[in-house]
């Protein structure tokens, strides 16, 4: 059904905004039914499910690609990819009273893929390849295949240290789980996803300190006793209360996460630096973000 079409029948209903969401999908024409009875049982509103596949070897999508120049200088770029002709997708479209709505509710359709992932198998909706937007104020679409921006690691300057020389820093042994956590957090487009996957992964750091008690024990005497940071330990303590939120609550604070997660790099930095002189000085700059980081974060986490 073409996006003027279905803007129309749904004006009824208030809506004036769609936004269209495709992925790849081993779901078939017959199991479209199913898909929108679960989908109305379950009081997901203005939402309409379609099987597409291209008929040609002329449809794209385009994804985000970094690279560096010279200058370390982070460069992203879009790059097109072909679409297999006779590749099999879902189509997921969902309305909205308006565009603002739309940008703001934008979780909706992850929700939304999500639970059907859970009910009917993650292939109904592998991955998403394509999102296009159209409105009554807009009504040409508009296309994106993915988000792309670049995060504080990705425009991040490498350490190169003289006093005391980087290279001859010494760590303690990096846990594997730590390590595959990290691969994966790194690799995540959203700040939300890159915390929870840092701070697992900075558990596996803290699980390996010496001594006895719990991790909250070990990081509390690392960061106070070992490091002799009170300010550290206690900006950790208020990291810990951010993942306390999200994973016991399913909520995140209001102000941006990417602060959050760059601080979190910094204490897993010492976490993992043995006793060497450059864990001092990786140190007073941390206390130094820290008192800058507060500033701006009371400016984030002020209401809107």
């Amino acid at each position: 059904m073409a996006m003027s079409r279905l803007l129309e029948d749904w004006s009824s209903l208030g809506v004036s905004a769609l936004e269209e969401t495709i992925w790849t999908s081993s779901a078939r024409q017959s199991d479209l039914a199913r898909l929108r009875e679960f989908l109305e049982i379950n009081i997901f509103t203005n939402v309409d499910v379609a099987i597409i596949r291209p008929n040609d070897d002329e449809a794209f999508r385009e994804v985000w690609t970094r690279h560096y120049t010279e200058t370390g200088q982070c460069n992203v770029t879009l790059q097109s990819l072909p679409i297999p002709r006779d590749s099999n997708h879902l189509k997921l479209t969902f309305g909205y009273k308006n565009e603002i709505e739309r940008d703001a509710k934008h979780a909706k359709v992850s929700c939304v893929v999500n639970s059907m992932r859970l009910i009917f198998g993650v292939t109904i909706a592998r991955e998403r390849i394509l999102t296009r937007h159209f409105s009554k104020d807009n009504p040409t679409s508009s296309s994106v295949s993915e988000v792309g921006y670049s995060s504080l690691f990705d425009i991040q300057g490498i350490n190169c240290f003289e006093n005391p020389p980087i290279q001859s820093a010494i760590l303690r042994n990096m846990p594997k789980e730590a390590a595959m956590l990290l691969d994966s957090a790194f690799s995540q487009k959203y700040a939300q996803e890159r915390f929870v996957l840092m701070w697992l992964a900075f558990e596996a750091i803290i699980n390996t300190l010496p001594g006895k008690g719990s991790n909250g024990k070990k990081r509390e005497k690392f960061f106070e006793e070992t490091l002799e940071s009170e300010e550290i330990s206690k900006e950790v303590h208020r990291l810990f209360r951010v993942r306390c939120a999200a994973f016991k609550e399913g909520a995140f604070p209001r102000y941006r996460l990417e602060d959050d997660c760059w601080s979190l790099y910094c204490a897993m930095q010492l976490a993992l630096l043995g006793d060497c002189p450059h864990r001092h000085e990786f140190k007073l700059g941390y206390e130094t973000d820290i008192q800058r980081g507060w500033r701006n974060r009371k400016q984030h986490s002020a209401p809107p």
